[in-house]
């Protein structure tokens, strides 16, 4: 039996009736509103979030999230030492020190080996999901209220995976993820940070907005008021057609992650079946957003394959 091949990200009619119908709307919005205020409120529902902040890009949201998290010179942060470079890169912007632990079979941080390395300036446990397997993201949890840390969740190959029922992205202080266009959820490009703490949320916006946004989000009486016209000198705003493209495809995630889910369990059955090859697969109670399919393999045993 063959099945057909699902082809991503899935273009169509639909997204490009969104991006006109935004191109005829506005090419720039400042403050909260339109398809900002829309996807915003979509993806937050979804994450079971209080904020939703969409960025420019998946870096871009790593880097807010640092910025919100407090990280400062002399702080520590546990990373994976499997993880795209960009996860760990803009922890050297705040003047904090990246602290590399190795990962487990299955492409998240172990957090045996995290426990290890916590010590007295330690701020962070940084996690990246990787090929869309959720890491042991409530070990990490643990961890992370143990020795009241932060926990910054990495969904960018991970959004619409599940660990024992729960949306991944849904268990730490911060979570944040790219959009990019091979991503599991793409607007070509941009990136998204939620949390559920107003003070990691004002931090945000001062960072990746300023005016508008900051004059009519943070408040008067908040210390961070007093830079709301400026933020923090940076600007890392999605472009509308960038959400309008991102909002369409939300609209249809349910479907495109059924074409996913479909695909990579023919595939993972069928490789299952030859002799040295193990396929990655999520744990038990777990789902996985197939963002890539990992393939173990045993050379004393491959061939034996005919």
């Amino acid at each position: 039996m063959s099945e057909s091949h699902f082809v991503w990200p899935q273009i169509g009619k639909e997204t490009t009736d969104a991006v006109l119908q935004q191109l005829m709307e506005s090419i720039s919005i400042y403050d909260r509103s339109g398809v900002i205020e829309r996807l915003e409120d979509k993806l937050a529902n979804h994450m079971d979030a209080r904020y939703a902040v969409l960025t420019n890009s998946g870096t871009s949201a790593i880097h807010a999230s640092y910025i919100a998290a407090g990280f400062s010179m002399g702080d520590e942060v546990i990373v994976p030492n499997y993880t795209f470079f960009a996860t760990v890169s803009p922890i050297y912007q705040t003047g904090a020190v990246p602290v590399f632990v190795d990962c487990d079979d299955h492409g998240g941080i172990d957090p045996e080996l995290v426990e290890r390395r916590i010590g007295p300036k330690t701020k962070a446990i940084v996690v990246t999901h990787m090929w869309g397997i959720p890491a042991q993201i409530y070990r990490l949890r643990e961890l992370a209220d143990k020795y009241d840390l932060i926990l910054i969740e990495d969904i960018s190959h991970a959004f619409g995976a599940t660990a024992s029922g729960k949306a991944i992205g849904s268990v730490g202080d911060i979570t944040v993820q790219s959009l990019q266009a091979q991503k599991p959820l793409t607007g070509g490009e941009g990136g998204v940070l939620y949390t559920n703490n107003p003070e990691f949320y004002y931090r945000t916006i001062a960072a990746a907005h300023y005016n508008k946004r900051c004059k009519n989000e943070i408040p008067e009486d908040h210390s961070l008021y007093q830079y709301a016209l400026t933020g923090f000198g940076l600007k890392w705003r999605i472009h509308p057609l960038a959400a309008a493209i991102c909002e369409q495809q939300l609209d249809s995630f349910s479907l495109f992650m059924a074409g996913r889910e479909r695909v990579a369990r023919f595939m993972v059955d069928e490789l299952s079946q030859l002799n040295g090859l193990s396929p990655i697969i999520p744990r038990k109670n777990d789902t996985s957003s197939w963002y890539s399919l990992v393939v173990k393999v045993n050379p004393e045993e491959i061939d034996g394959n005919s």
